[in-house]
């Protein structure tokens, strides 16, 4: 759970209620890092790479 605008006795009472932990800002997802600006460009790199990885084809001549 990462908690934005919400109160450190609010974010604790629901992590305790769900079970949880508690995040903070920036952290990765599915390889990017999500935080509270926008991402550069060199942020997407590792994902570019890894795209191009499953569409190289190598020569077949």
């Amino acid at each position: 759970m990462v908690p934005i605008n919400v109160s450190e006795s609010k974010i604790t009472h629901l992590a305790n209620t769900f079970q949880c932990a508690v995040g903070a800002l920036p952290f990765t997802y599915l390889g990017l890092p999500l935080g509270l600006t926008k991402p550069r460009i060199e942020d997407f790199l590792p994902l570019v790479h890894r795209i191009e990885k499953r569409l190289y084809v190598p020569p077949t001549f």
